[in-house]
């Protein structure tokens, strides 16, 4: 796969995850849990296979991921580990999800946004 390709699908991951741990969040409002559950899976997964994505693109270059390895995966791990964290202790835990959801959406706007190189101000506004 190239470059060009593997950014493509890293862009699509990102806004597949956002998507799934905002779902998840509002399937945990409307009070459905089986489905927010299987969301939460969902949301797992797809941030699980962003973060082997990104480790292939740091391969190819710190350009193509500076702002990724140092804001929005790590943004994003914390608060979706939150979000895991109190979903294992059978909480509502709307804020939770929708927290990690804006971490998913904050890194991908940041990286098609502003991009390389990260700057202080960036990620302060991001965060």
């Amino acid at each position: 796969m190239t470059t060009g390709q593997l950014i493509v699908v890293d862009h699509a991951e990102g806004l597949l995850s956002a998507a799934a741990w905002f779902a998840a969040g509002a399937a945990v409002a409307a009070r459905r849990p089986r489905l927010a559950l299987g969301l939460l899976g969902a949301a797992v997964l797809v941030t699980l296979v962003r973060v082997a994505t990104v480790a292939v693109l740091a391969g190819r270059g710190w350009w193509f991921v500076q702002e990724k390895v140092l804001l929005g995966v790590p943004m994003l791990g914390v608060t979706g580990a939150a979000a895991v964290v109190v979903a294992a202790r059978r909480a509502p835990g709307v804020v939770a999800y929708f927290t990690a959801g804006y971490a998913a959406a904050a890194g991908l706007v940041v990286t098609l946004v502003a991009g390389y190189p990260l700057s202080w101000s960036t990620a302060l506004i991001a965060s």
